[in-house]
């Protein structure tokens, strides 16, 4: 997996608008854990959309794993690439 997959995904509905946003742990995914073992939920878990986007113009978030072992840092938002499954949380 690359370095992309380190950031935020948003997964859109429909309408266009971001329902939801995911963050990779890189290291959870390298040690073989199931995909929604190594997806960690942003929005709405910790913060909301517009907290999130305000956070990222100014610095990195750092959140950690769903296994409670690694750091994730992010730095940037990515829109969902068509196809690709929002994790179950």
């Amino acid at each position: 997996m690359g370095e992309i997959m380190a950031n935020c995904w948003c997964f859109m509905n429909d309408a266009g608008v971001c329902r939801s946003v995911w963050a990779v742990c890189v290291k959870c995914y390298e040690l073989g854990f199931e995909r929604d073992d190594y997806w960690v939920q942003i929005v709405p878990n910790i913060y909301t959309f517009n907290e999130l986007i305000n956070i990222l113009k100014k610095d990195k978030i750092i959140v950690t794993c769903k296994q409670a072992e690694h750091q994730i840092i992010i730095e940037r938002l990515w829109f969902a690439k068509k196809g690709l499954k929002e994790p179950r949380s």
